[in-house]
């Protein structure tokens, strides 16, 4: 299915088209996030301790960071060893480069039809300048900077794409730093949607979207393609994903505004 370009009916298709009839799986592999609440972590929106509004590592990353991410956004929840999981590991680690192709265009059309839909509820305030950047890899592989370039697979975000970040040290996990990326280039005053494949202890996102704020641009949000969850990890974690698997899946719906509000130009 070829990307879509622009307003109307051609943009309306491909979204109808990745609800109804997902053909290569990707909307069957993904799980419901639930919105911030009671049990809900109001960063990243995996379990929270009961009377707690952010989960353990998102209270401990946040805190290790001059500027931290204001807005987490996860298109999906996922489980190791699940569909998503195999997708999100073997888009840029698979052993077959036309199967990480796919892949990737697979991943490209669920971020571009998500934000489709929810760029107006994630970033209201956002310009018409608003550019995509994605968090850089934390370790050398082959197939060099997959996420860039799965987001440049989308016409419409291609055109907004800016590599702004390298890594200079992996943060460890659990273990946020002002220092982990390197700006590249001027971004001060740039509008960012920063973008990352999974989110565990947001160690990674919290790093990059610190040294992205400390360099002068605005983060207006951080969407992750799936936000990991452990149920055998503890009860609340267990509650959380049968919860979640308990919801159909739709792209229309959101984890901050919930309905079906397109967005985009």
């Amino acid at each position: 299915m070829a990307a879509f370009e622009g307003p109307g009916t051609a943009r309306m298709l491909e979204v109808v088209r990745g609800l109804t009839a997902p053909a290569d799986g990707t909307l069957a592999a993904c799980t419901w996030v639930p919105p911030a609440g009671e049990g809900v972590c109001g960063v990243c929106h995996g379990s929270a301790p009961p009377g707690r509004g952010r989960c353990f590592t998102c209270f401990r990353t946040a805190g290790q960071v001059s500027l931290p991410a204001g807005l987490v956004v996860p298109i999906s929840l996922y489980r190791t060893g699940d569909d998503l999981w195999r997708l999100l590991r073997r888009y840029k680690d698979g052993r077959d480069a036309e199967g990480r192709r796919g892949m990737r265009r697979r991943l490209a059309r669920l971020l571009s039809q998500f934000l489709r839909f929810h760029l107006a509820c994630i970033a209201p305030g956002a310009s018409s300048g608003w550019s995509i950047t994605g968090v850089p890899p934390t370790r050398r592989r082959e197939d060099a900077r997959p996420l860039d370039r799965t987001i440049r697979l989308a016409p419409w975000l291609r055109r907004r794409h800016l590599r702004t970040l390298r890594t200079v040290r992996a943060p460890e996990h659990n273990e946020a730093s002002d220092s982990a990326f390197e700006v590249i280039g001027d971004v001060s005053g740039r509008e960012l949607l920063l973008v990352d494949d999974t989110f565990t202890t947001g160690a990674s996102v919290q790093s990059a979207a610190s040294a992205l704020q400390l360099a002068g641009a605005r983060v207006l949000a951080v969407v992750v393609l799936g936000r990991v969850v452990n149920p055998r990890a503890a009860p609340d974690a267990a509650g959380l994903w049968e919860a979640a698997r308990a919801r159909r899946f739709r792209l229309d719906a959101c984890c901050i505004g919930h309905g079906g509000r397109e967005g985009g130009s």
